[in-house]
């Protein structure tokens, strides 16, 4: 895809697919191939500039194959637009910004339709990816709720976690030491993405010339972990 288009949330595959259909609809209009992809090229540049207010509806056929379109949701073109709509407004990017921001999209709606991960969690996720451009996790709360995705706290995935951990808990840390447990914890709290803050704490409440562990403080960290875990916001808010 030439330079614009590529901004658009597209797979490679989708992205192939979905140029060949919406140029193949342009040259049944009277268009060349060449004149198609020029014009798509124009449109999308115009609009993501401020020059047009809605995107063209030459854009369906590009963006039907997407991952995250439904065909019973209407037209893609006018879908993406709204989104696009709702981030500049909300969070003052421009247009541009946005549809980079979006390039994330199929990735986000897999993320939190098929793995039922928290916006939080997805956007510290693609941080780490090092993604085209940074996503705020209320970005991602936006482009979920856009979608009809609302991954909330479920209480029995809750408990059934606590009740596996407690049955766990001596075939993992048998006899280890103090030192040993501490890291284990450590080790857990990092694969859930909880702030380094958080293993720093642990180390503190086993104090290594008494071995004592005031037990209250080591209960807030579990629950602040079991937040972090299941809620749809990192644990600082």
């Amino acid at each position: 895809m030439t330079s614009n288009l590529s901004l658009l949330p597209l797979r490679p595959d989708e992205a192939q697919m979905g140029l060949k259909a919406a140029v193949d609809r342009l040259v049944s209009r009277g268009a060349s191939e060449s004149e198609g992809v020029l014009q798509l090229e124009f449109e999308f540049g115009a609009w993501l500039s401020g020059e047009t207010i809605n995107l063209s509806s030459n854009f369906d056929p590009l963006l039907s194959n997407a991952s995250w379109h439904e065909a019973d949701t209407g037209s893609p073109s006018k879908r993406y637009g709204q989104l696009i709509f709702k981030l500049t407004d909300r969070f003052g990017v421009s247009r541009r910004e946005a549809a980079i921001i979006l390039t994330q999209l199929p990735t986000i709606i897999m993320l939190a339709g098929g793995k039922q991960m928290s916006s939080a969690g997805i956007a510290r996720l693609l941080a780490r990816m090092g993604g085209a451009a940074t996503v705020d996790w209320r970005m991602v709360e936006v482009i979920m709720a856009h979608f009809g995705i609302h991954n909330e706290l479920d209480e029995s995935k809750v408990t059934t976690l606590l009740q596996s951990e407690k049955s766990q808990a001596e075939a993992d840390l048998g006899d280890s030491k103090v030192e040993t447990i501490v890291e284990v914890i450590s080790e857990h709290a990092e694969e859930i993405g909880l702030d380094p803050r958080f293993a720093r704490g642990v180390a503190r409440l086993f104090r290594a010339e008494t071995r004592d562990c005031f037990v209250p403080y080591l209960q807030t960290l579990l629950y602040l972990a079991v937040i972090d875990q299941f809620f749809d916001h990192p644990t600082e808010y």
